[in-house]
C-alpha cells in the first residue's frame, strides 16, 4: 500500500513536470523575453498611454529597436535616442519631453499627440517630426512609428 502511495506522488511530480515545461516552453515562444535596456542601448522612449501597447512593443522587437517607457517627461542621461514617442493626455508633457530629447539629440525624430488643435502651431514651430490628433492617434499611431524608424 505505501508503495503505491510513493507511486501516485512520483507520477503527479513526473506529469507536474511535464506541464510545467509546456507552460515554460509556450510563454518563451508567445512572449519573447525583452532584452535589458541601457543608456548605451536606448533608441526610443516613450511616455504616455497607448490603446495598443502590445502592437508597439512586437513593432520595437521585430525591428530590434530598445526602448524605455516613461512615467515622468523627462529624458534621461546619456541615453543614445533615434525616437521620442510622446503621446500622453498632457500636451504640455509631450511638448517638453519632445523639446527637451531635441536638446540631447538634435537629429531625433519625435512623435507627439496634439490633444487640443489651439496647440498644433506651437508643435509645428518646436519642429515635431510627426503631429497626431485624437481623432487620427489610433489609427495612425503605428504607421507614424513604422515610417519614422
Amino acid at each position: 500500500m505505501e508503495f503505491l502511495a510513493v507511486l501516485i506522488v512520483l507520477v503527479f511530480i513526473g506529469i507536474g513536470y511535464l506541464l510545467m515545461g509546456g507552460i515554460d516552453h509556450f510563454l518563451e515562444k508567445t512572449f519573447p523575453e525583452t532584452p535589458p535596456v541601457s543608456p548605451e542601448t536606448c533608441a526610443a522612449l516613450i511616455f504616455g498611454e497607448l490603446n495598443r501597447p502590445e502592437a508597439l512593443e512586437q513593432l520595437m522587437l521585430r525591428r530590434h529597436i530598445a526602448y524605455l517607457k516613461l512615467t515622468e517627461p523627462h529624458v534621461p542621461d546619456h541615453l543614445k535616442l533615434r525616437l521620442v514617442l510622446a503621446v500622453s493626455g498632457s500636451d504640455l508633457d509631450n511638448l517638453m519631453l519632445c523639446n527637451e530629447a531635441r536638446h540631447v539629440n538634435p537629429d531625433v525624430i519625435t512623435i507627439a499627440k496634439c490633444s487640443n488643435s489651439i496647440y498644433r502651431e506651437i508643435f509645428e514651430k518646436a519642429g515635431i517630426s510627426r503631429i497626431l490628433t485624437d481623432a487620427m492617434f489610433d489609427d495612425n499611431i503605428l504607421q507614424a512609428v513604422v515610417a519614422s524608424i
